[in-house]
């Protein structure tokens, strides 16, 4: 009996110092090719996932300020498409700085993916000076089992400075 109480806190030792850390949750980002617009130039804004396991699913929307930016174009990424066919949504936008309802999942009963990639790109133009704010919300993503997944998101603030040539005829 002594000899297994003594090997108790060795075991335990060992389990602790081989599991592995707890799994962090996903993030979801918003990033952009340009930081800074001019009025009337068009930029693209990527959702991009990292560090995901068995995304199956996914829908979301996507908030920007229309005083500033127009949303102009919407595409799939390919982070599902490589894996296998998918169901495409690409979204609703009703000029009130809300493109909803975004999605896609992949066809079939088949494992989700897994890893890092881009699950949508987006097109705005510059309408207005200031710095506009995209944010995501209305997040779900599914696992393979059709289960919740737990998600962090990310801001992005892009700007479009005042238009210094704005009024000035040029002959």
């Amino acid at each position: 009996m002594k000899a297994s109480t003594a090997l108790l806190p060795l075991a335990l030792a060992m389990t602790l110092l081989t599991a592995g850390p707890g799994q962090a949750a996903p993030v979801l980002s918003l990033a952009s090719t340009d930081a800074t617009v001019p009025t009337g130039g068009e930029f693209s804004v990527s959702v991009d996932i990292a560090d995901v396991t068995d995304l199956f699913g996914y829908n979301l929307s996507v908030s920007y300020e229309p005083a500033k930016v127009r949303f102009v174009s919407l595409s799939e990424g390919r982070f599902l498409s490589d894996v296998n066919t998918t169901f495409f949504v690409p979204g609703i936008d009703d000029g009130s700085g809300l493109v909803s309802f975004s999605g896609a999942a992949l066809i079939g009963p088949i494992a989700g993916a897994t890893g890092s990639g881009n699950l949508l790109s987006f097109i705005f133009a510059g309408v207005g000076p200031g710095t506009a704010r995209f944010a995501l919300s209305d997040v779900l993503l599914i696992d393979s089992a059709l289960a919740s997944l737990d998600v962090d998101t990310q801001v992005l603030d892009v700007t479009v400075p005042r238009n210094l040539l704005a009024g000035i005829q040029v002959v």
